[in-house]
């Protein structure tokens, strides 16, 4: 309940009881998960940016009641349909006065799911600070820039030995950033995640720092259009409604023809859910 106080935190709003099970009844967030945003659609550089700024209130929240996430990564930030980050999951969280709760363990199982944003200090088994959590919210920056997972691929061994060196990610913007924003936003990840904690930038430098920068590139921007973010790849989880005309320069000799002769459609149950999938057919591409 006290977390609800911040419009940047998923809302409690309490328990309910569904067919006999105890469940807890949160905010709504349409767009699910953060990562899940990234890798269907394009966000445009000034919405990341915001989405960031957004988060780091969040964390400055926390920080006041005095409380620590320790599992800061896209997956647990939760997007409304007008993009607003929603900080979630709170499972591993705990209160920074609480010494016996501020070590973080990390077994074979959830090294995978947490180790690539995990803070050096943590893993010679030192108390996760705040110092860590400025730490990783460095590394979800990178990942929400880069659309990606930190050392994707990358075993626990090698990951850890790559953190421990002082080494990290490598940050090259693509051609769709601003020049004139990327050694600004560069310099708010770099000073994120320094070897030696203290070094660290705080987060309230980091909040003078994001609003700088999205106060400067917002002009540049239609927010009128925000939320309206096109399509990474084709999302075959709605029920599509193909055009008659099939305008593909693979199928061109066939665009005359209707589009059930083309595309099949089939069912999947999920989770007690029917998705709904239309696939080519392969006879006639």
């Amino acid at each position: 309940m006290k977390l609800s106080e911040c419009k940047h935190i998923l809302r409690f709003y309490g328990v309910s009881s569904v067919e006999n099970y105890s469940v807890m009844v949160f905010e709504w967030a349409e767009r699910g998960s953060l990562r899940q945003l990234y890798e269907q659609k394009d966000i445009q550089f000034h919405y990341k940016v915001r989405i960031a700024l957004e988060i780091c209130r969040g964390l400055i929240f926390l920080q006041c009641a005095d409380i620590l996430h320790r599992n800061l990564k896209c997956e647990n930030i939760l997007m409304t349909e007008s993009l607003e980050p929603k900080i979630y999951n709170f499972e591993l969280a705990c209160y920074t006065n609480d010494e016996n709760n501020t070590s973080l363990s990390i077994d074979s199982e959830s090294a995978g799911d947490i180790l690539p944003w995990l803070a050096p200090e943590i893993l010679t088994n030192s108390q996760y600070t705040i110092q860590c959590e400025i730490f990783s919210f460095g590394m979800l920056l990178w990942e929400l820039t880069f659309e990606k997972i930190p050392y994707k691929g990358w075993k626990a061994e090698k990951i850890k030995d790559h953190i421990m060196k002082g080494e990290r990610e490598r940050i090259i913007f693509g051609a769709l950033t601003p020049k004139i924003y990327q050694e600004g936003y560069k310099k708010i990840i770099n000073d994120s995640w320094k070897q030696n904690p203290q070094e660290r930038i705080s987060l309230m430098k980091l909040l003078d720092m994001l609003e700088g920068l999205y106060n400067s590139i917002r002009r540049m921007f239609n927010d009128r259009a925000l939320g309206l973010l096109p399509d990474k790849t084709l999302d075959l989880n709605d029920d599509l409604e193909l055009p008659d005309e099939d305008i593909s320069p693979v199928t061109q000799d066939s665009k005359k023809k209707d589009h059930k002769k083309i595309w099949s459609r089939f069912n999947v149950k999920n989770n007690n859910k029917i998705l709904k999938y239309w696939k080519r057919k392969e006879k006639e591409i």
